[in-house]
């Protein structure tokens, strides 16, 4: 079955609202899926596996000038983490441990790179991703492992 971009966007949010998820969140996480599909990943699996875990009490802790998320829920963690990235300064690092859909922050990153003109820099296990506004990304060049430590800053 194929859907336009659209239709999508608004199945993401819908799935999103319905697993218990706010409206920011769902919107957040359906514009990324968006970016994502446009760059051909899997968003369909991606996004319920990330939907799948719900909707929780985040684990960040203060961690000198940036933030430390342990246990990273990226449905749930990720729009968190990216607003807390925007609003900070350029030398902030967001550091999210053990995460369980990386693929998700990394269509987040697009979103936001997009929508405020700013680069988004991630490293994971061997592979760094470096996000701007019109980054063209393929899912071989960014196949992040799951559960794996993501250190977001701006670029």
């Amino acid at each position: 079955m194929t859907y336009a971009l659209n239709e999508l966007e608004s199945l993401l949010r819908k799935a999103a609202v319905g697993a218990g998820f706010p409206v920011g969140h769902a919107v957040a996480i359906a514009a990324a899926g968006v970016w994502l599909a446009r760059r051909r990943f899997p968003v369909c699996e991606i996004i319920s596996r990330a939907l799948a875990v719900g909707m929780r009490e985040s684990l960040a802790k203060p961690d000198g000038p940036g933030l430390e998320y342990k246990a990273v829920r990226a449905a749930a963690d990720g729009p968190a983490a990216i607003d807390l990235l925007l609003a900070g300064s350029a030398d902030v690092a967001i550091t999210l441990s053990d995460v369980d859909e990386p693929v998700l922050l990394v269509g987040l990153a697009g979103v936001v790179a997009k929508a405020h003109g700013v680069g988004v820099h991630l490293h994971a296990a061997d592979v760094e991703v470096a996000i701007g506004e019109g980054t063209d990304i393929t899912p071989i060049e960014c196949s992040l492992p799951r559960d794996c430590t993501v250190v977001m800053r701006l670029c």
